[in-house]
């Protein structure tokens, strides 16, 4: 139950076909010092016995817990779904095979007084390696710096944001075509050129590990089966007002990505487009890189 005065934060799991994951996910959220959240799980349209086995874990954990299933649309159009039945204030994405710290949702919530400003759009924690314990980001000084920034500043590692859910309605995530994969940075880019800023906390409360099923570990297939919006994740990058280099170190990935791909220049072209004059050169780049690579190969 929601407890009152006190904030309540809205966890969302999309999911398909990992059914025995979510168990313990649902483990780690049993285990939550605070209790006050509600879990979203979003059955992705698997064909596996998910179902059921969401079905077991509501009837044995007295947690808030709601399920939804929709036909397979993907984790971008999934999280669109969780968001839109959040009743939190604040919302927490949480991978079918990754977990919480038992401190995790008392942490959210004592940090929350410094999302008081209506200019902060989340907070943010660390990430650490479920086997080694090892946090998988340095920390972050200052505290106060948007998405953007941190993407600038070239502050490596994985981090985890946990978003106020009227920011999060306001942007959901695009959807392109028939794709079922979007970049969430295409998001959180999108709320932080809007002047939106995050608290980074160094407090890791995040546990996960890359599996060779995960997106992580098949990044480079997954952004090109998904073209269309990783080439406006690309566009948007280099509309912002960044580094140079860090417009080049994205616009590199990109083309070999494609070359990889065996995507013609004509074709990358038509996927990105140029936009404005000042991003020509970034293009001339990509076409001198993209053809080098091909006469050395």
């Amino acid at each position: 139950m929601k407890v009152k005065n006190e904030v309540f934060v809205s966890i969302i799991t999309p999911t398909y076909n990992r059914n025995l994951l979510l168990i313990d996910a649902a483990e780690s959220l049993n285990k939550q010092t605070n209790k006050n959240f509600e879990w979203i799980i979003i059955n992705d349209g698997s064909t596996d016995n998910t179902k059921e086995i969401v079905e077991e874990i509501i009837r044995k954990y007295d947690f808030r817990i709601k399920a939804i299933t929709q036909q397979n649309k993907g984790k971008a159009q999934a999280i669109n779904v969780g968001v839109n039945e959040a009743h939190g204030e604040y919302v927490l994405f949480l991978d079918d095979d990754d977990y919480i710290t038992e401190e995790a949702i008392q942490q959210i919530i004592n940090v929350s007084e410094f999302g008081s400003n209506d200019k902060i759009a989340g907070l943010g924690f660390l990430r650490f390696d479920k086997t080694s314990r090892k946090t998988l980001s340095g920390e972050i000084n200052p505290r106060i710096l948007s998405s953007l920034e941190v993407f600038d500043r070239n502050i490596v590692g994985d981090k985890v944001e946990v978003f106020k859910t009227k920011i999060l309605k306001k942007f959901p995530f695009p959807q392109f075509g028939n794709e079922k994969f979007v970049p969430e940075a295409l998001v959180w880019n999108r709320i932080a050129s809007s002047g939106f800023k995050i608290y980074w906390t160094n407090i890791p409360i995040y546990g996960c590990e890359y599996l060779a099923t995960g997106l992580s570990c098949n990044i480079d297939a997954v952004l090109m089966d998904n073209i269309l919006g990783y080439s406006q994740y690309i566009k948007e990058i280099l509309s912002y007002n960044l580094k140079i280099k860090t417009k080049f170190r994205q616009l590199v990935a990109y083309n070999r990505r494609c070359y990889l791909r065996q995507l013609n220049y004509e074709e990358i072209c038509s996927f990105i487009r140029i936009g404005t004059i000042k991003n020509i050169p970034f293009y001339l780049f990509g076409i001198l890189f993209y053809y080098v690579r091909k006469k050395r190969n």
